[in-house]
């Protein structure tokens, strides 16, 4: 089946249908971009992780004379 009959299908359903359907798409579409985004928010919080135990913290002198 090419793309245009399955467009006319879609065009011949009641609204109620093509609204399950639209809403459907939405909802798939939100979950693969919520799974992109944590994936990239994950790799975003490693990185920091690492750069963070790079960081040397200067020596301070506890010895102090009075």
């Amino acid at each position: 089946m090419d793309f245009h009959n399955y467009l006319e299908k879609l065009r011949a359903l009641p609204d109620q249908q093509k609204k399950i359907i639209m809403w459907a798409v939405v909802a798939v579409i939100a979950a693969i971009l919520g799974i992109i985004w944590f994936n990239m928010s994950a790799k975003r919080v490693f990185q920091i992780q690492e750069d963070i135990g790079k960081i040397e913290m200067p020596q301070i002198d506890s010895n102090i004379s009075k």
